[in-house]
C-alpha cells in the first residue's frame, strides 16, 4: 500500500500552526523609521524556540525525501546573529516547500524511496557477482528475485492480487508471469516492459534450476541495468 501522501500533508499543516500559534503568542508591533511602517517581530524564548526547532527539524528530516532538503536555508538561519527567532522560521519555510512539493506531486513517497534504496544494494550485489567473480548464474537468481519483489510491491501499489484461490480452496502465490500481464493490464506499464520483464524472469528461472546453457554473462549484465533502469521508470 502506498504511503499516504495527505497524511504527509496533513501533519506538515498540524506543525505549521503549531508555529504560526507561537509565533502570534510572542509577536509585538515595531515601528521601522527607515520604512514608516509598523511591523509584527516575533520574539521567542529560548526554550520556546527550541522546542519549535526539534519539534520542526525532525518533520523535515523525517518527511523530506533529500536529507539535503532545505539545507541552505536552515544552516544560513542557524548562522545568523539571532537563530533562536530565525531557525524556527527558516524550519517554517523549508516544511511549507516540503508541502508543496508533495502536494503537486514532485516527491517520491518516503515508502517508494526506501524500497528503492534497499533493492539497489541487491543489484550492487548481483553486478559483483558477475563483474568481479565472474559469477553469472547467482548473480541473475539475485536481480531475479528483486524484480519479482519489484512486481508484487507494483501489485500492492496498483490494487493487484499476488495470491489466487486453487480448486482445493488454498491461497497459493501467483507465478511472475501472472502478476506481469495483470499489471500490464491494469496500464501500469506497457507490453513492452511486459515482454522485457517475461523475458528477464526467464532467466531468472534458468538459473534457479541449472539451465546455465540457456543465457550467457552479458545477458545477466544487461539484465541488472534493465532492471535497476526499470524500477526507476515504474517505482514502487
Amino acid at each position: 500500500m502506498p504511503f499516504d501522501t495527505k497524511a504527509i500533508i496533513t501533519e506538515i499543516d498540524d506543525i505549521l500552526a503549531v508555529y504560526d500559534k507561537t509565533a502570534k503568542e510572542h509577536s509585538k508591533p515595531i515601528y521601522i523609521e527607515s520604512d514608516r511602517k509598523t511591523v509584527n517581530y516575533v520574539e521567542l524564548p529560548e526554550e520556546v524556540s527550541a522546542e519549535l526547532r526539534t519539534l520542526m527539524g525532525s518533520a523535515v528530516k523525517r518527511l523530506a525525501p533529500d536529507p539535503e532538503y532545505g539545507r541552505d536555508a536552515i544552516k544560513f538561519a542557524e548562522e545568523s546573529g539571532y537563530a533562536r527567532n530565525y531557525v524556527p522560521r527558516a524550519l517554517s519555510g523549508v516544511l511549507k516547500s516540503l508541502r508543496s512539493d508533495y502536494q503537486a506531486g514532485r516527491l517520491r513517497t518516503l515508502r517508494e524511496r526506501i524500497a528503492s534504496d534497499v533493492f539497489s544494494d541487491f543489484l550492487e550485489m548481483a553486478e559483483y557477482l558477475i563483474q568481479d567473480e565472474g559469477l553469472k548464474d547467482p548473480a541473475a537468481v539475485v536481480a531475479g528475485s528483486v524484480l519479482e519483489q519489484h512486481i508484487k510491491k507494483l501489485c500492492a501499489k496498483k490494487g493487484v492480487p499476488t495470491t489466487f484461490i486453487d480448486n482445493k480452496g488454498d491461497t497459493r502465490p501467483k507465478k511472475l508471469d501472472t502478476m506481469n500481464a495483470e499489471l500490464a493490464k491494469a496500464s501500469t506499464y506497457d507490453s513492452n516492459d511486459q515482454k522485457q520483464i517475461t523475458a528477464w524472469a526467464g532467466i531468472r528461472n534458468a538459473a534457479a534450476h541449472g539451465e546455465y546453457d540457456k543465457y550467457a554473462a552479458p545477458q545477466v549484465a544487461l539484465m541488472i541495468q534493465g532492471i535497476r533502469h526499470f524500477m526507476t521508470r515504474v517505482p514502487a
